[in-house]
């Protein structure tokens, strides 16, 4: 290897140690001068429901957002699992000179939707099934939480 190309490599290199710490130098800096909120939204059992929504702010700013929770069919949004928490459509974020991250968590619990049970039976000479319209269209229409089981057998 010649002299010119032993002094391009090592140009090359102090070029990029040069751009990896002015690029680390950034990060500490952005860090230190900025906070995050983070918004989970979560089912009751925990598992996430939702991407998280998250935002970043300049330290000492004064925050008010309203943030639209998502809607998630079946379920309602509540900021506390404990006791009787009022359903939450939309989250806050209120800060004063905020000065620190914060995690909140918008839990989806279970709301009463209707169901229908209907039949359907299997044809003998193929895979395919046709729906039984002889029971009482009524009789198997009702109210239950997302999730929970409903006797769907017909009464004898």
């Amino acid at each position: 290897m010649g002299k010119k190309m032993k002094a391009a490599i090592i140009f090359a290199f102090i070029i990029m140690m040069t751009t990896t710490l002015f690029c680390i130098s950034s990060m500490i800096t952005f860090a230190e001068d900025y906070c995050t909120v983070t918004v989970n939204y979560l089912y009751s059992n925990g598992y996430p429901a939702y991407e998280s929504y998250v935002a970043v702010f300049q330290k000492g700013d004064n925050i008010d957002v309203t943030v639209r929770n998502p809607e998630i069919l079946g379920y309602t949004p509540k900021h506390s699992l404990e006791g009787d928490a009022a359903d939450e459509t939309v989250t806050k974020l209120k800060y004063d000179n905020i000065s620190q991250d914060y995690t909140i968590k918008v839990y989806y619990v279970p709301r009463e939707v209707p169901y229908e049970v209907r039949y359907f039976f299997q044809n003998i000479s193929d895979d395919l099934y046709t729906e039984n319209n002889s029971l009482d269209e009524n009789l198997y229409k009702g109210m239950g939480l997302t999730g929970s089981k409903v006797n769907a057998f017909p009464p004898n």
